[in-house]
C-alpha cells in the first residue's frame, strides 16, 4: 500500500526515528495492518488458523489497555474508490498467482506469501473488536479510503497513529507513525514500546519548504497517482546517471533536495525540452498529492455518524437502518458496494486452483448471493470479480428469475422470525433440526447444512466429522497444537464451507441481524480440522473417547441436527 519502496528506505534512516514506551494516552490503529503483522505462525495452506488470529489481536489489546492506552480508536476502510478498481484487480490477481504457484511448488517472494490471507480473518477480527467496544476501544468504518479518517483521528486525540502504510510517512501528523512492525510488545503488563517516525526531522534534513515532502508522491506515485518518472520527462532530471537506475525513490529525494523550493522545483521542470507538457502533469499530480497526504480538517463524531452521503447511480438514497448498521460495522463495505455499483468484487479464498475441474470454492455459495443480489440491486444483472482457473475474471450475473418483489425497506420491517425463516430456507435446513442449539449457533450449523448438501458429502464422511469437532473444540477453547499434512482436497473442501459461512453472514446483514452468530474463531482451526480428517474411522473414534464430556455433547448436538438436515 502506498508508495513503492518508501518504508524500506525510510527504515534506513536511524536519525528520523525515536523510541518510545507507549503508555497512558490514546492511540489510532489501522485496522488494515493486522492481517500483516499480528504475532503468530498462520499457514494459509491450512485455511484459516482462526483462534491463533483472534488471541493475537486479543493480546495486542489486552496489553496497550494493560498500559492504560485508552481510547483505542481502530479504523478500518469502506467502500474502494472507482480510480483504484483497475489496481485493486491487480493487487488480487498476484495474491491469485502466489495461491497458484505456491500449489505448484514453485518459489515465491515472501512480500507476496505474506499478502495471501483467509477468507474469514476480517470477521474473526470484527467479532473481537465488537467484545471490546467500549469508550475504551470505539471501531470506525470509513467511508471510503480509512487514511483520511485514521489521521484526522489522530491529530482530534493527540495519539500516535499505528499501521503499516508508507501513506504515513508522508501524512502531517502531530504526535507521529509508528509502523506496528516497530510495536514491541508481548503480553498484559508487559511495556509497550514504539519507533516513532520524525517526519519533521526528515524534512529538515533534506532543507526545503515542508510542502515539497507532497512531490514525492507526485514523483513516483501511489495508489491512485501515476509514475511521472516512469511515464515522462521528469526521468532525465531524476535519473542523471544510468547506472542508477531503479533507484528512483533515493533519486527523487536527493533530486529534491537540490530544489528547495515548490518554485526552483517547477523552474527545472520547465527546463525541459517540451518541459510544459511535464510541468502540467507534474502540478496536477502534485496537487492531488497535497488533497490526499495535507489532512487538516479536524474529526467530528457528529458528523461522521452521518457522513455516508453516497446515493447508487439510480439515485436510490441508503436507507438509514443500513447506515446506522455500517457505522456499528454490522453491513459489510462489500454490501454497501454492491448497493452503489452493481458489482461484487469477491475476494481471493485459497483453494484448489491447479485442478481445472474443480471449480472456485466461491461458486458454491452462489445461490445465497442471488438472494442478496435480489434484495439490494434494482437493475438486471450484477458483475462479480471471482476465479476461473488459475485467472480473476468479470461475470455478468443476471438476476432474471432472481429478482424479490419487496424492497428492502420492506423487508426490515417483517418481523424477526420470518427473517429468520428467510435465512434456515435459503441456507436448506429445518428451524425444528436447530431448536436444539442456542441461537447464535444455527447460522455456522446451517451453513453446515448447506454445504454438506452442496458438496454432496454425505453422513458419516470424515470431513464432515472433522469440522464439528472443529466446532466444539475451538468453542471451548480447548483445541491441542498439531502439525498435519498439507492436504489440498481439505483446503478446497473447507474453503467452501468457509465461502457458504461467509456469505450466509452478508445474507444475515442484508436481512438486519436477525440471528446473532459466532466468530470464526469460535469454530475453525485449519490445523486442526486438517488433521482430523486425514484419521480413519477408528483413529477418530479414539480421539472421541479421549475427548471431554462437554466438547462431547456439544459434538453430538451440532452433529445430530446436520444428520436431521441431509
Amino acid at each position: 500500500m502506498g508508495i513503492t519502496s518508501l518504508t524500506k528506505y525510510m527504515d534506513s534512516l536511524p536519525l528520523h526515528w525515536k523510541s518510545t514506551i507507549v503508555s497512558r494516552c490514546p492511540i489510532v490503529l489501522d485496522g488494515l495492518s493486522f492481517p500483516y503483522q499480528l504475532l503468530g505462525d498462520f499457514d494459509w495452506k491450512f485455511g484459516g488458523q482462526y483462534p491463533g488470529m483472534r488471541d493475537s489481536l486479543e493480546n495486542l489489546i489486552n496489553t496497550l489497555l494493560a498500559q492504560h492506552v485508552s481510547p483505542i480508536h481502530v479504523v478500518f476502510h469502506g467502500i474502494r474508490q472507482t480510480d483504484k478498481m483497475d489496481l485493486l484487480l491487480l493487487r488480487r490477481q498476484v495474491v491469485q498467482d502466489t495461491i497458484w504457484k505456491v500449489q505448484l511448488e514453485e518459489e515465491v517472494e515472501p512480500y507476496h506469501a505474506s499478502g495471501v490471507h483467509s477468507l474469514l480473518m476480517l470477521h474473526t477480527f470484527l467479532k473481537l473488536l465488537h467484545n471490546y467496544q467500549s469508550d475504551e476501544v470505539r471501531v470506525y468504518p470509513a467511508d471510503g479510503d480509512h487514511t483520511h479518517l485514521a489521521v484526522s483521528l489522530a491529530n482530534a486525540y493527540d495519539c500516535y497513529l499505528v499501521g503499516e502504510n508508507s501513506d504515513y510517512f508522508i501524512t502531517p501528523l502531530q504526535k507521529g507513525y509508528i509502523p506496528l512492525s516497530k510495536l514491541a510488545w508481548n503480553q498484559p503488563g508487559s511495556p509497550v514500546i514504539g519507533r516513532v517516525f520524525k517526519r519533521d526531522s526528515f524534512i529538515a534534513s533534506l532543507n526545503i519548504e515542508p510542502d515539497l515532502i507532497y512531490a514525492i508522491p507526485a514523483f513516483l506515485g501511489n495508489d491512485t497517482l501515476p509514475n511521472l518518472v516512469e511515464e515522462t520527462k521528469l526521468k532525465s532530471l531524476v535519473r542523471d546517471n544510468p547506472r542508477y537506475r531503479g533507484k528512483d525513490l533515493q533519486l527523487t529525494i536527493k533530486f529534491l533536495e537540490k530544489c528547495h523550493r515548490l518554485t526552483d522545483l517547477k523552474h527545472q521542470i520547465s527546463s525541459l525540452d517540451d518541459g510544459g507538457e511535464a510541468l502540467q502533469k507534474f502540478e496536477q499530480s502534485f496537487e492531488k498529492a497535497r488533497q490526499k497526504y495535507d489532512i487538516k480538517s479536524p474529526f467530528n463524531y457528529e458528523e461522521f455518524k452521518k457522513s455516508i452521503a453516497f446515493r447508487s447511480d439510480n439515485w436510490r438514497s441508503i436507507p438509514p437502518w443500513i447506515v446506522q448498521q455500517y457505522k456499528d460495522y454490522m453491513f459489510s463495505p462489500s454490501l454497501l458496494e454492491l448497493f452503489i455499483k452493481g458489482v461484487n468484487f469477491l475476494r481471493v479464498v485459497p483453494d484448489d486452483c491447479t485442478t481445472w475441474s474443480k471449480p472456485a470454492s466461491m461458486i458454491i455459495s452462489r445461490p445465497i448471493r442471488l438472494v442478496i443480489y435480489a434484495l439490494l440491486i434494482e437493475g438486471s444483472h450484477v458483475t462479480e470479480i471471482i476465479r476461473q482457473g488459475s485467472k480473476l475474471i468479470e461475470d455478468q450475473i443476471h438476476l432474471s428469475g432472481h429478482s424479490d418483489p419487496m424492497e428492502i425497506e420492506e423487508m426490515k420491517l417483517e418481523p424477526k422470525e420470518k427473517r429468520r425463516n428467510r435465512i434456515y430456507e435459503i441456507l436448506m435446513c429445518s428451524s425444528h433440526a436447530l431448536s436444539l442449539l442456542e441461537e447464535e449457533w444455527h447460522l455456522p450449523v446451517a451453513s453446515v447444512i448447506f454445504w454438506a448438501k452442496s458438496a454432496a458429502i454425505p453422513r458419516g464422511d470424515i470431513y464432515l466429522s472433522a469440522i464439528v469437532l472443529s466446532f466444539a473444540e475451538c468453542f471451548y477453547k480447548s483445541a491441542a497444537p498439531c502439525t498435519p499434512a498439507f492436504s489440498l482436497e481439505a483446503l478446497h473442501l473447507y474453503a467452501q464451507w468457509q465461502c457458504v459461512y461467509h456469505d450466509a453472514i452478508l445474507l444475515n446483514q442484508v436481512l438486519a441481524l436477525p440471528l446473532p452468530y459466532l466468530s470464526p474463531a469460535d469454530l475453525f482451526d485449519g490445523k486442526l480440522v486438517t488433521y482430523y480428517s486425514q484419521k480413519s474411522n477408528d483413529e477418530f473414534d479414539m480421539i472421541l473417547a479421549n475427548t471431554s464430556r462437554e466438547i462431547l455433547q456439544l459434538y453430538t448436538k451440532i452433529l445430530k441436527a446436520v444428520y436431521d438436515n441431509i
